[in-house]
């Protein structure tokens, strides 16, 4: 069923950082394989128990890879009109290089896959293009 919502909510390069599935209170289940049957039926899960703190640092290592490891390098003519794109820029990311032109700044950085996804969404008169994953 995770699956099939995903497929149907989630365009699968929205920029969003890949689901990660905690199944929790596993300290209920009495047997090891049901612990395994579930986590082999739910695509990129992990099992916890948040009442005794079981995988819990395995849960946090996973979300840090899954939301940190994802950085895009990116270049980026950016209309006058949205310069103020380019301080949330310098915030958000790392600018390598800007030049300014008659009617655009061109930006050369690296964001983050998520925050990447937030600036398409706010720009939609600039030109971005994706240029490698680092």
């Amino acid at each position: 069923m995770n699956k099939i919502l995903n497929e149907e909510i989630f365009d699968e390069d929205d920029g969003r950082p890949e689901m990660i599935n905690a199944l929790n209170k596993i300290d209920t289940l009495k047997d090891e394989r049901e612990i395994a049957k579930e986590k082999n039926e739910i695509d990129n899960s992990i099992a916890i128990s948040a009442l005794k703190g079981t995988n819990l640092e395995s849960l946090k290592e996973l979300i840090a890879d899954k939301l940190g490891d994802e950085v895009k390098q990116v270049s980026l003519n950016l209309p006058y009109s949205k310069a103020d794109l380019l301080d949330w820029f310098h915030n958000n990311g790392k600018v390598l290089s800007e030049e300014y032109g008659d009617d655009s700044i061109k930006i050369e950085g690296k964001l983050e896959r998520h925050l990447l996804a937030e600036l398409k969404s706010e720009l939609k008169d600039g030109k971005l293009k994706e240029l490698a994953e680092n």
